[in-house]
């Protein structure tokens, strides 16, 4: 078995591998695509073997049976051999051994050193339909990986049987984590046999499991897990499961040991079964873990040694508040505060409460001190020093008495012992309470299980109405100066340490400083917190969205149990809940008394909290005079309109300022199809209450339209609706049925059978005034060229090439002439990252020349043109889908393949459709989009880059007409087509457009010129050397195909 893919079978002795191989099964390449794959085979018999086979990657595995080749050094036909198992695409069946027990006993061809039954899982009818389990010896690894648990006592391991979360019915994993395992318990702690070795009777079906290290607590044992088996393995009826049937060593002392080794375990897997744990009765369905109705009451429960609870001591105020039970969801403040809270060292280190690692000792090579609460739980940091056979490191054996796996490290000691100094944490609960706690947070902590969480949300409704536009409003003037949600150490936002960041309380991943529902963040309604006017980018500046965001995050921070002493009450008068003031020596906090019990912004925001929301009265801001009927063209250069839009809200702060209100231009189409309101660019805010109208018009938005303009206080709006005429002077040249010169760059793959020709840049010339002829040139051998180097895009005025290599952000630049890789450009998501598992991958490029600039460039030492592309961003909190982005002008003086790194992409707008987007070309002003639907280039858009929408310039399905000449002399009749699979779009350097249409592998290319406002067509006379690159596109890499303009008669 080679990688995925490939079987082969050699001939050998023993161990030898160097053998010369034989193949039985090869996957087939095209291109960058796969077929035929197969892995994992077995023997059979004696003559067939058997082996898990898919055609290609959109199938899932099944089973299949195939003879050996009738001689030695023969291969095998590439076709699959007789499926095994049912037609289903719900299960992959990739082990054979585990659902079709070999015809013969043996499993490998007999020989003094043959491996035995241990190797293979075996029938037992006396389970009656369960399934079995079976490990030879857990105190003494035989797979090569799990060695921590060598040489400890048998007595002093147990294991834990999960099934995994997301195969509940009707029902999902509610956490921080998509689909956590490791989180419902199939089994208690099962204890091995005194060999080591261990037997179960179970239920068929999929589970996973962990190994557990024995605590000595005082009151009783504690089980601490040391090791995890994250793969689920399928267990079918009546037949036992090994573990070595898959894991055993492959060296000679391990095959001969367990040749003939028979365990206390096995001889009872064989046996009549009565003697064997049976877990198959596990109330697997009343074990599934529930924060709110498992650990929020040992939070409130009284402790043994002081008869106070965790939320007693541990209120709002303090650095670390357990206290509330309520919440706008199941994954309320204090469950996050528990899976994401860490404290920060004297040295700036942090230590995890919890872990939501499915090993949370680091024995999953994730080399880490023990979660914090075990260890204050335990009063024990659960290592030891190393020693010379035991490295501070995940792979040692933890055979050491009080060694769990976790690294050892003298600060944490020192952490320990100072906070359990204050208040012995070992003596609060009882082993039972301990072990609750320990085992639940062993997991990857869900908040539980969607159809069975009983928490009752709360809080929800305040992010609307009247109530919480005011709450919005007071929590601006009172709060924006520290707790906006400007990113960045020195940004004068929420991680800006001098407006006072936790003192010890942190978050152990990178962006729970900013995390809304971790601490309460105003959501920008300016670019930067000191700015006297709203940003004309609505990404930034949307009053209603700044709003909602805003209440979602202080929603959080709610205590509807006693919300009188909710932090956001609490923190606002700087008072703990007994109205001490907050002090950094006594609550570990940093925070200023911003108002008094007797201020009007304070009762606003408790009426909010408490819920009394009838109080409150709003009035709808008003534009203040008629804005008068706008006349533009399309592309024209983004001009301000000459008077000042102004509006006004009758409401007033105790500041005597007028609430927050914002003019909008109104989207009157929510969904992904530019519109007519979208013509606006911009409004260029003078103020909070004054813009100036920029405008803006794509291709195809020319004649009489209405645009609507929006005030709103993001509670109440009014509007105005305003006639627009757009002209138009941009012509498309009339299709003609003959083909300019053209010429095309394009890349020779590197196929693995053609070392002399792979990497190579090579050009297609056309001469319209030879049509015979193609030319097809050697430019040179591009250094370093790799497959992965995709989307290329020229910059005429350079004759530079970039390529763009997605799986590394690095952009490759070069020279059209000889193929000189001239430099590379890094790209650096961190400054755009949101959250840990936001993942960025820029995909398109292309450069936009001067004569395309605006105001989408904003890099102002970019004079002559910007480096420009699609990016997509997913995992985020805000950013998720694919953005318009700007990647600056990088132009060395002198090129010599260096690499310039920290070019952060500027996200400009996100494509309210641009997944599937294959190709982007440039053409003055204009942007035009080829993508891809239904397995075929078959729409063509021009973008509108500031709203981010596509206008669809037609699907190829062009009708008859008669159209006036160019030089208004003749009448030019054009016939009506239809084209179904159109693999590029390319826009000539004069505007003219070009389909390429192939609708089947063995059929020509038709290439047709055609004008997408007139919805007109012209079959133009394809060049042979244009079907002979799509007869063999496999081959090369991405082309960039330059068509010149049409030669125009005197």
């Amino acid at each position: 078995f080679d990688a995925e893919g490939h079987i082969a079978m050699t001939f050998r002795h023993h161990q030898e591998l160097r053998s010369d191989k034989h193949y039985l099964e090869k996957v087939i390449k095209a291109g960058s695509t796969n077929t035929h794959l197969a892995r994992n085979p077995e023997h059979y018999n004696d003559e067939s073997f058997v082996y898990s086979y898919r055609p290609d990657s959109n199938y899932t595995y099944q089973l299949y049976v195939k003879d050996y080749p009738p001689a030695p050094g023969q291969d095998l036909p590439s076709a699959s051999g007789e499926k095994l198992t049912p037609n289903t695409d719900n299960y992959h069946f990739v082990q054979a051994r585990s659902y079709y027990p070999p015809v013969r006993g043996q499993v490998a061809p007999t020989d003094a050193n043959d491996l035995g039954e241990n190797r293979v899982s075996f029938t037992n009818e006396n389970l009656n339909g369960r399934a079995g389990f079976l490990v030879q010896n857990l105190a003494q690894s035989d797979n090569g990986v799990q060695h921590q648990l060598d040489g400890v006592a048998p007595n002093d391991i147990s294991m834990q049987f999960f099934v995994p979360s997301h195969h509940f019915n009707d029902s999902k994993t509610v956490g921080l984590k998509n689909s956590p395992e490791m989180s419902i318990p199939a089994s208690g702690f099962i204890k091995p046999e005194s060999d080591g070795s261990m037997g179960v009777v179970m239920k068929d079906g999929l589970y996973v499991w962990k190994v557990n290290k024995r605590y000595q607590h005082k009151e009783g044992d504690i089980w601490l897990p040391v090791r995890s088996e994250r793969q689920e393995v399928s267990f079918v009826p009546n037949r036992v499961n090994a573990c070595n049937q898959c894991h055993q060593e492959r060296d000679q002392a391990n095959l001969d040991k367990y040749a003939a080794y028979e365990s206390i375990a096995a001889k009872k897997m064989r046996g009549t079964l009565t003697d064997v744990t049976d877990i198959s009765d596990y109330p697997t369905g009343y074990a599934i873990p529930d924060f709110h109705k498992d650990i929020m009451p040992l939070l409130y429960k009284p402790g043994l040694a002081n008869n106070k609870s965790c939320a007693e001591c541990h209120t709002a105020g303090t650095k670390l508040d357990l206290s509330n039970r309520t919440g706008p969801e199941a994954m309320n403040s204090t469950f996050r505060t528990l899976v994401m809270g860490a404290h920060k060292m004297n040295d700036g280190r942090l230590l995890p409460y919890t872990s939501d690692s499915i090993n949370p000792l680091g024995m999953d090579d994730q080399y880490q001190a023990a979660p914090l609460l075990w260890s204050l739980l335990l009063n024990d940091d659960l290592s030891v020093p190393p020693d010379s056979e035991h490295p501070n490191s995940s792979s040692r054996n933890l055979d050491r008495e009080g060694d769990y796996g976790a690294t050892y490290d003298a600060a944490v000691e020192a952490v320990i012992d100072g906070i359990n100094a204050q208040y012995d944490h070992s003596e609060h609960w009882s082993a039972a309470d301990t072990q609750k706690f320990i085992t639940y947070s062993s997991t990857q902590m869900p908040a539980g299980l969607s159809d069975k969480i009983e928490f009752a949300e709360q809080g929800v409704h305040y992010r609307w109405g009247e109530a919480g536009q005011k709450a919005y409003q007071s929590m601006v003037r009172n709060c924006f100066s520290c707790h906006n949600s400007q990113t960045g150490a020195d940004n004068g936002g929420i991680e800006d340490p001098r407006f006072g960041l936790p003192l010890k309380k942190s978050f152990h991943n990178e962006t729970g400083q900013r995390d809304k529902q971790m601490r309460f963040i105003i959501q920008n309604h300016v670019d930067h917190k000191d700015d006297t006017a709203y940003s004309s980018d609505t990404d930034i500046s949307y009053l209603i969205n700044s709003r909602y965001e805003t209440l979602v995050s202080a929603t959080y921070r709610i205590n509807h149990d006693d919300p009188e002493n909710s932090e956001i009450l609490r923190y606002a008068l700087g008072k703990d809940i007994n109205g001490n003031s907050l002090t950094e020596s006594e609550h570990q906090v940093s925070h200023p008394q911003v108002l008094t019990e007797n201020d009007s912004d304070y009762q606003v925001l408790k009426d909010w909290a408490m819920g009394n929301h009838d109080t409150f009265e709003n009035k709808t801001p008003q534009i203040d005079a008629p804005i008068n009927p706008i006349v533009i063209n399309e592309y024209d250069i983004p001009a301000l309109l000459s008077e000042p839009i102004t509006w006004s809200d009758d409401d007033y702060g105790p500041n005597g300022q007028q609430e927050l209100s914002q003019i909008l231009i109104q989207d009157s189409s929510s969904g992904t199809e530019h519109s007519l309101n979208d013509t606006m660019l911009a409004m260029e805010y003078n103020s909070f209450t004054s813009a100036n109208l920029k405008t803006y018009a794509i291709l195809g938005d020319r004649g009489e339209q209405n645009i609507e303009f929006r005030v709103t206080d993001a509670a109440y709006d009014s509007s105005q609706s305003v006639p627009v005429t757009i002209n138009s002077d941009y012509q498309v040249p009339r299709p003609s049925a003959t083909f300019p010169d053209a010429y095309a760059f394009y890349t020779v793959r590197d196929l693995g059978t053609n070392p002399d020709t792979a990497g190579q840049l090579r050009k297609l010339e056309y001469d319209a005034s030879d049509t015979t002829t193609g030319k097809d040139s050697l430019i040179g051998t591009i250094a370093g060229y790799s497959n992965n180097w995709t989307t290329m895009y020229r910059r005429a005025d350079k004759g530079w090439l970039y390529f763009i290599e997605q799986e590394t952000q690095t952009i490759h630049v070069v020279d059209e002439t000889d193929a000189t890789v001239l430099f590379h450009i890094q790209l650096d998501h961190q400054d755009n990252k949101e959250t840990d598992s936001h993942k960025q991958t820029a995909y398109l490029l292309w450069w936009r020349p001067a004569t395309g600039l605006d105001h989408t460039s904003d890099n102002a030492g970019c004079p002559g043109g910007e480096l420009q592309g699609l990016l997509e961003s997913k995992l985020s909190d805000t950013k998720n889908g694919d953005f318009y982005i700007g990647l600056g002008c990088i132009d060395p003086e002198t090129p010599n393949g260096e690499t310039y790194t920290f070019v952060v992409p500027k996200y400009r707008a996100k494509l309210a459709d641009g997944a599937n987007t294959l190709a982007v070309y440039t053409w003055k002003r204009a942007t035009f989009m080829s993508k891809w639907v239904n397995e075929g280039v078959d729409r063509l858009n021009v973008l509108n880059l500031v709203t981010g929408k596509a206008k669809g310039l037609g699907d190829f399905d062009f009708e008859t007409k008669t159209l006036l000449s160019e030089d208004g002399v003749n009448l030019l009749p054009y016939l009506p087509a239809t084209y179904n699979n159109v693999r590029a779009v390319v826009v000539a350097e004069d505007g003219a457009f070009y389909g390429f249409n192939k609708d089947a592998n063995e059929q020509p290319v038709q290439i047709f010129n055609f004008d997408p406002l007139e919805n007109v067509q012209q079959i133009v006379d394809t060049p042979a050397w244009v079907n002979d690159y799509f007869n063999n596109y496999i081959l090369y890499g991405t082309p960039f195909l330059v068509i010149e303009p049409r030669v125009v008669a005197p």
